[in-house]
């Protein structure tokens, strides 16, 4: 970027610095500038690190778990099992006994590098930095602590990902399946044996059991399979039976346990369950008194609902315990009145918490809500609102989860101009983690939907953070944008222009690069999708390249015609109902999160390998054709399309198989695009 001063307007949150990227946020859009390496900032690191949680009381029955899990030897190590079996009591209570250079986290709802990042400042002495992946394993190398972390639910690339940011670090965690095989140690946590489940529920129930009492909660031990949650749920449901005399419930009442809490909860209590059942994770405690009507009654709520076995109490908060959000009554669900206020007290809270990234998972499920009920537009605002204060705490994947949430609300609510600042800091997220593609294609969307609403200052700061794409975006127009289709192609045609010539200005791009840009305007414009896969000139070829010999290569593109008969295919081909994997690309990163999806069951996903960009979109029914679409014959499916390339360079295929339609834009030969449609549908070689 160069040197020129640029004035945003409205407020300033703070700055952040990721990797060699300083991060200006602004309520209204944030800015973007390179640091030069003497200028980052240094970290220093701690002499102790400790980093523990609450404490609870000692779990019944786990003596050779807690034996196991002290062991110093155990580097890496993972504790599985069913909800309620007692996997985060057992984890929080060793990690308090690990002593110094232990740290501590709950990963329900965490993206990795966010994981990392809590690491990171847990051992380092630092604010308002998050180091490079490079960066940060650089400085984690030598750092021998033990890494605890409670409900760690990711996948395989996404673990590696996690434990090569801490290399010498010993690290366990619990979550609902085995992951580790020959990597590490796995223990299976089991429900409790008898004699520990009897002295939990006399623990529970304040005294011992009688003999007939004993008898009942042998059977409910069995039917619960010695479920620690379902036990503490069965003393919380006590009543007085036909003699008057208070019992516990039979195992055949087992099932009905949580709508007699329910009907027996306390008014404040019932005014703590309804914000709760909004996320499956922590909200914190100093979020929750914010929330709910009467703070001042929150204290003996939350001990109530614990007690119950209805909520876990955390060192940062509280949480609904394993099955209650799923078996919530109508009466105790967040309307939108109550959504509505929820929504205006996190504006007012947020920016006074200490760790703002905790509550998103409550955030997000705010948003989701107003969604589904029809009011998306306080979803959108309160997405406007929170972005920048998440963008400040240096945990890129919150910020990226309330812009995923905030782009639905303000598309569903229709707000172009909301729409436009979420996309453009998506393009800033994008851009300082190093996806420059993706980011390129996202400051040009939100550069298209402010020329549509005429904040052209907005465009004029925007184009500048484009420049550090390395790909030029599309110019500003003179006056506001067409509306509709229109505009989305008018944006989509400036983007091809400008990736064309940036291709024969030499900028890194071969003749056969896959244009992101022009793709994903399209897309975020008007809510459609593509797929662009070609190759970068300096990489092996991406796409079986055209037929040099033998047959023509329009032996591929078979033209029907009246007379033609079509000989059925031996092999049909299929869409993929999700992300597939390629056979240059590999994996897919996963769903992109800068198409807008405007239809049911559309699926848009991406992955990058060097310059090149590969996004495949496929969604139900057939495509809606272009004008100008001829048809073609690809064997193995049952319909297929395709446009020239247009003025821009830009033309398309669609295939339908089935019920499942794909649709792609491309760059470059219609062979090579028509190559790259048969390997995502499996019909090449």
């Amino acid at each position: 970027m160069n040197d020129t001063k640029v004035h945003v307007g409205g407020d300033v949150f703070g700055q952040l610095v990721v990797g060699d990227h300083n991060i200006t946020v602004w309520a209204e859009q944030s800015v973007v500038t390179v640091v030069a390496p003497a200028a980052r900032p240094k970290p220093a690191r701690r002499p102790v690190v400790t980093l523990l949680p609450r404490q609870p009381a000692r779990p019944f029955g786990r003596d050779r778990e807690l034996a196991i899990l002290g062991d110093a030897d155990v580097r890496l190590g993972q504790v599985f099992g069913p909800p309620g079996v007692g996997k985060s009591t057992l984890l929080r209570y060793a990690a308090c006994r690990f002593g110094p250079n232990t740290v501590f986290l709950s990963g329900t709802g965490r993206a990795p590098a966010d994981l990392l990042q809590d690491v990171f400042e847990a051992c380092f002495d630092v604010v308002g930095y998050r180091p490079s992946p490079v960066e940060l394993r650089r400085l984690m190398s030598d750092v021998d602590i033990r890494l605890v972390v409670d409900d760690l639910d990711l996948s395989d690339d996404q673990r590696a990902e996690l434990l090569d940011g801490v290399p010498d670090a010993s690290v366990i965690f619990t979550s609902v399946r085995r992951a580790l095989w020959a990597d590490g140690m796995a223990w299976q946590l089991t429900g409790l044996a008898w004699g520990p489940a009897l002295a939990l529920l006399s623990t529970a129930l304040g005294r011992p059991l009688t003999e007939r009492e004993q008898l009942t909660a042998a059977h409910l031990w069995q039917a619960a399979d010695g479920s620690p949650l379902l036990l503490l749920r069965a003393a919380a449901a006590v009543r007085p039976g036909p003699d008057g005399v208070v019992t516990l419930p039979t195992a055949a009442e087992l099932g009905d346990l949580l709508p007699r809490i329910f009907a027996n909860l306390t008014p404040a209590a019932r005014t703590v369950v309804p914000v709760l059942a909004l996320t499956d994770a922590t909200v914190s405690a100093d979020v929750l008194p914010w929330l709910v009507p009467a703070p001042e009654d929150l204290g003996g709520a939350v001990a109530e609902l614990a007690a119950r076995g209805m909520v876990i109490v955390t060192e940062h908060g509280y949480q609904l315990a394993p099955g209650v959000a799923a078996a919530l009554p109508a009466d105790l669900v967040a309307g939108v009145p109550q959504l509505d206020r929820l929504a205006g007290r996190l504006r007012e809270c947020v920016r006074m918490l200490t760790r703002p990234a905790d509550d998103i998972p409550l955030i997000a499920g705010v948003i989701d809500a107003t969604v589904r009920l029809g009011r998306a537009d306080i979803g959108a605002s309160l997405a406007k609102e929170i972005a920048p204060v998440m963008a400040c705490s240096g945990r890129l994947g919150a910020w990226e989860r309330i812009l995923d949430r905030g782009r639905v609300a303000a598309q569903s609510a229709g707000d172009r101009s909301i729409l436009a600042y979420l996309t453009h800091e998506d393009g800033i997220r994008a851009l300082v983690t190093g996806k420059r593609l993706a980011a390129a294609a996202a400051i040009a969307a939100a550069i298209g939907l402010w020329q549509e609403v005429g904040a052209l200052t907005r465009v004029a700061i925007a184009q500048q953070t484009q420049t550090l794409t390395g790909m030029p975006g599309p110019a500003v127009a003179a006056g506001n944008a067409a509306a509709g289709h229109a505009a989305a192609a008018g944006h989509a045609a400036n983007a091809a222009k400008n990736a064309t010539a940036a291709t024969k200005a030499g900028i890194g791009l071969g003749a056969k690069v896959a244009v992101a840009v022009a793709a994903t305007i399209a897309v975020a414009a008007v809510g459609y999708f593509g797929v662009t896969a070609l190759r970068g000139h300096d990489q092996p070829t991406a796409l079986p390249p055209p037929t040099t010999s033998g047959p023509h290569p329009t032996d591929t593109v078979q033209r029907p015609t009246s007379s033609a008969t079509v000989v059925a295919p031996m092999k049909k081909g299929v869409v993929p109902a999700d992300c597939p994997t390629d056979a240059y690309f590999g994996t897919f990163d996963g769903h992109d999160s800068i198409l807008e999806r405007n239809g049911p069951g559309l699926v848009a996903c991406d992955y990058e390998k060097g310059s090149a960009l590969l996004v495949v979109g496929v969604f139900s029914g057939p495509d809606p054709q272009d004008t100008g679409a001829r048809q073609i014959a690809i064997d193995g499916t049952d319909d297929a399309w395709v446009s020239s390339p247009d003025a821009s360079g830009v033309g398309s295929v669609s295939v339908t198989v089935a019920d499942r339609s794909m649709k792609m834009q491309y760059v470059g030969p219609v062979d090579d695009a028509v190559a790259a449609a048969k390997r995502v549908l499996g019909l090449s070689g």
